[in-house]
């Protein structure tokens, strides 16, 4: 059983060159023009309303001029939650074209607490709603020049307790690497990593919290008769889901189309799908081996899959002694090392982390006495959770938090084949199969 989740999809697909104008660059010596959206003509076709982002009046209040004219977000309804659409008018660095974006899981299933990793079969289903909502839009499209623009790669941890949830959430909080740094969220269920990142973003929180406030939501739409809700609460009602979600963490890793272009992975929809099933014949999946390069880089790097009672002073100073003592050339055995590394150690706790890296003007200092702690077995992110209070009685999440990649999904799921939409096209023609080859 696949053991990953895709749990965004977000696409780009180009417009046909007759749907298009051709505008000079003024601005770049490298690109003499580049092409935009003709936008009347594309709104005049679909019969939709457009925007203007530019508007001008003459004294008397009646309209002069308008400029900049971009037709709205939009959302494609599916049997479930729907995909959402976003035109882009184009630019020297973006071509005239439509951005499609859902969670796979979502429109296949209702919820995505668990789901499938397959982009086959979340873009299949994204082609399809679009296909039978829009088919004048889809026909204006350049399908074979499709490119991913991002990926969201979850894996879910059960930690067992409400209260351990929101431990493990605080602990990561304050857990950084090399230029992946962390940002707290106003929400004490959720914390960020990477966050302006341009490469792949990373998010921890509640899944719990999340599914119940989205089941509420759809709940009291429903109960004013929107059918459209219904169905998604019917979805969201089986008592099996609510069970599996207590308790639940995500991390999540938003991997963009630079970062699989740095990785020289294809951003084409075609090419990526198909590497993502040749990939399959070597035992290996896509999704969770982007998850592993990103989120789950961090995670090793900070627990290492180590466990220790950093509370207790004596335990942590013959750790130390254990590992740092030399033996000098009258033959006696010297702690010096070992004891400038305890004395440092006093200090994170009695100050805390940040507090005692910023009280050092020579940054390298601070990180030769830090990786004396770390080559004794502590982990990065048990140091950088030391609040400062010299009462620190930090146990070790590395078991609360660990991945287990053989329990993202219960034993009784079935992952779909095909969705509802996909199914319905595929019984009338081959629509979907092309746009998806």
């Amino acid at each position: 059983m696949v053991l990953v989740m895709l749990d965004l999809l977000r696409v780009m697909v180009p417009f046909k060159a007759e749907y298009c104008f051709q505008l000079e660059n003024r601005s770049s010596a490298d690109q003499a023009y580049h092409f935009e959206l003709d936008v009347r003509k594309v709104s005049s076709e679909l019969g939709i309303t457009t925007g203007v982002r530019t508007l001008q009046r003459n004294a008397d209040m009646t309209i002069s001029s308008v400029s900049g004219e971009y037709i709205p977000y939009d959302s494609i309804p599916t049997s479930f939650t729907g995909v959402a659409i976003k035109f882009n008018n184009g630019s020297p660095n973006v071509p005239p074209s439509i951005e499609i974006k859902a969670s796979p899981a979502k429109i296949l299933q209702g919820h995505n607490i668990f789901g499938p990793c397959s982009i086959l079969l979340g873009y299949a289903e994204m082609c399809s709603a679009l296909e039978l909502s829009h088919p004048m839009l889809a026909d204006m499209l350049e399908w074979d020049l499709a490119e991913v623009m991002q990926l969201d790669c979850t894996f879910s941890a059960n930690v067992g307790t409400e209260q351990k949830a929101k431990q493990a959430i605080a602990h990561m909080a304050n857990v950084s690497h090399g230029q992946v740094k962390a940002s707290r969220s106003e929400y004490e269920t959720t914390c960020y990593h990477n966050r302006a990142s341009s490469h792949w973003r990373g998010k921890c929180y509640s899944k719990q919290h999340e599914f119940e406030k989205q089941y509420n939501d759809y709940r009291a739409k429903a109960e004013k008769g929107d059918k459209h809700a219904q169905s998604i609460v019917d979805a969201m009602s089986d008592p099996r889901l609510h069970r599996f979600v207590r308790w639940l963490i995500r991390f999540e890793a938003s991997v963009t189309k630079r970062k699989l272009k740095e990785l020289n992975i294809p951003t084409k929809i075609n090419d990526l799908i198909n590497y993502q099933q040749q990939l399959q014949e070597t035992g290996k999946e896509l999704i969770q081996e982007l998850w592993l390069m990103t989120y789950g880089e961090l995670i090793n790097h900070t627990y290492r899959g180590h466990s220790m009672n950093i509370y207790d002073d004596e335990l942590v100073q013959n750790t130390l002694r254990l590992k740092h003592q030399k033996v000098t050339p009258k033959g006696n055995i010297s702690y010096a090392k070992a004891d400038r590394a305890f004395s440092f150690y006093r200090r994170l706790v009695n100050e805390g982390y940040f507090e005692v890296k910023r009280s050092f003007s020579v940054t390298k200092t601070f990180y030769n006495n830090f990786n004396l702690l770390l080559d004794a077995g502590f982990t990065k992110a048990q140091l950088q959770n030391l609040q400062g209070n010299g009462m620190n009685k930090v146990v070790p999440l590395v078991d609360v938090i660990t991945v287990d990649f053989s329990q993202q999904y219960p034993d009784w799921y079935l992952e779909p084949e095909f969705g509802p939409l996909t199914r319905q096209l595929l019984a009338n023609d081959n629509v979907v199969q092309l746009r998806t080859a």
